[in-house]
């Protein structure tokens, strides 16, 4: 009977890293309306209140609910932000003919 040698692996090297090391994570960016909608606009409890100027010049205060109940919320969150906009570009579109 005949031994075989045996091959001892290489040690294995796990290297432990800071984050502020690491200089690619800052600028990820999950590009989905959602997400984005969440970081640009000031949203609090799912509610965006944001000023309009009419063509008179009175400036009022409206709100939107996003979450449950929003058709164009639901439907588009988790799309990424161009195909969003291309989309709701489209409806947009067909809303006004």
């Amino acid at each position: 009977m005949s031994k075989k040698k045996r091959r001892s692996a290489p040690p294995v090297r796990i290297l432990v890293l800071d984050r502020s090391v690491d200089p690619l994570t800052p600028v990820m960016h999950d590009y989905h309306y959602q997400a984005m909608a969440q970081d640009l606009l000031t949203i609090k409890d799912n509610i965006y209140t944001y000023e309009i100027t009419n063509v008179k010049g009175f400036t009022s205060e409206k709100s939107a609910k996003l979450g449950d109940g929003d058709e164009l919320w639901e439907e588009f969150k988790y799309t990424h932000i161009q195909d969003a906009y291309s989309a709701l570009q489209k409806k947009f579109q067909n809303f006004v003919k």
